[in-house]
């Protein structure tokens, strides 16, 4: 066997192969998460939201958490088989069906004010999904070690 080549195709990209940075996006949807309840709760204390209101908000805010922390999940099972890329993808789509899902279930779990539920999700969903982005591109592109 020749010593200048590889002994297989996975050691040949290894240094080459993107990254997915499971923890990073774990660590930055708690982050995020535990931001938007401090801003959350700091409103509520301010006397700007009612008990009701603030009630829908962290269910809705509970959705988004669980949707993105499902979809990082997903994202960093599915990376060996499909790569990075494709990883990255499929966990926004879960985020994306999670997310609303778990929003309307709690809905019709909880007597709660709909749309304080829906847009503190909607919010939150936005907000983790630049978080998650923004990880990505941090820690996404570099090369395993």
């Amino acid at each position: 066997m020749n010593d200048t080549q590889p002994t297989s195709h996975k050691a040949f990209n290894s240094d080459r192969v993107p990254h997915y940075p499971t923890l990073h996006l774990l660590a930055s949807v708690v982050l995020v998460s535990f931001g938007l309840l401090a801003a959350w709760t700091f409103l509520k204390v301010g006397g700007s939201i009612d008990a009701e209101v603030y009630h829908a908000g962290l269910l809705g805010l509970g959705a988004a958490f669980f949707g993105n922390l499902m979809g990082a999940l997903f994202g960093g099972w599915m990376v060996e088989s499909k790569g990075a890329q494709a990883a990255w993808l499929a966990s926004t789509v879960l985020r994306f069906l999670i997310t609303p899902a778990a929003a309307v279930s709690l809905y019709f779990s909880a007597p709660v004010r709909p749309k304080p539920l829906l847009f503190a999700a909607l919010a939150a969903y936005l907000i983790l999904l630049f978080a998650d982005a923004a990880t990505m591109l941090k820690y996404g592109s570099r090369a395993k070690n």
